[in-house]
């Protein structure tokens, strides 16, 4: 987003970005430069992309579907929220029913008023 608001020329993005990579991150990088992968922009982004990016989507899919509240509900909540944005970074698609439902999931977890929520909204027109 920094390259974009700040209209950085395109041949110096690969080093703006250079500058936010630390420890291996920053190694590798280092290496990768120096084998010549980064000729432009795009194949920077592809190269970057593929090393660190690789497979996120359903990570975040399976953290957010195995989220139980084991702390407090505001804690519980932050973590929801914090992998509800990441999902939808990826796919805009998902509705807000999908996270309501992942978050009662995880809020409801063991216990018997939940199940017999589940068992009431079965049963009513809604369902």
């Amino acid at each position: 987003m920094y390259i974009e608001v700040f209209e950085v020329h395109p041949d110096l993005k690969t080093r703006f970005v250079a500058l936010k990579f630390l420890g291996q991150a920053a190694v590798w990088l280092q290496t990768v430069q120096h084998q010549g992968q980064f000729q432009t922009w795009d194949s920077t982004a592809d190269v970057v992309f593929n090393r660190f990016d690789k497979d996120q989507h359903q990570i975040q899919l399976r953290q957010l579907d195995s989220l139980k509240q084991l702390s407090s509900v505001e804690e519980y909540q932050y973590k929801c929220d914090e992998l509800s944005h990441d999902i939808l970074l990826y796919n805009s698609s998902y509705d807000y029913t999908f996270f309501v439902t992942c978050f009662f999931w995880g809020v409801c977890v063991g216990r018997k008023w939940c199940k017999l929520l589940v068992s009431w909204l079965s049963r009513s027109k809604w369902s």
